[in-house]
């Protein structure tokens, strides 16, 4: 499994993160959003800075909780 910090450098990612037109969430393995884009925080309906530290699951309907996390184990195991 890859890290973000292992591909491009944290700077370069934000950089890129300013300039998409489209919603980009960076996930952590457990499922923490480390990172957003205006876009994101825009469609979502979330200050950019509220979205960031947050699980995943504040912006999944609670019926998909279960496959979220069923999912997020499969990624840690390495099972993609």
């Amino acid at each position: 499994m890859f890290h973000p910090k292992e591909i491009l450098p944290l700077k370069v990612l934000d950089a890129l993160l300013v300039h998409m037109d489209d919603a980009v969430l960076v996930m952590s393995p457990d499922g923490v959003i480390a990172r957003s884009n205006a876009a994101a925080a825009e469609l979502l309906g979330f200050p950019a800075d509220e979205l960031v530290g947050r699980h995943a699951r504040l912006i999944l309907p609670k019926q998909w909780w279960s496959y979220w996390d069923s999912r997020l184990t499969e990624l840690r195991q390495g099972n993609t």
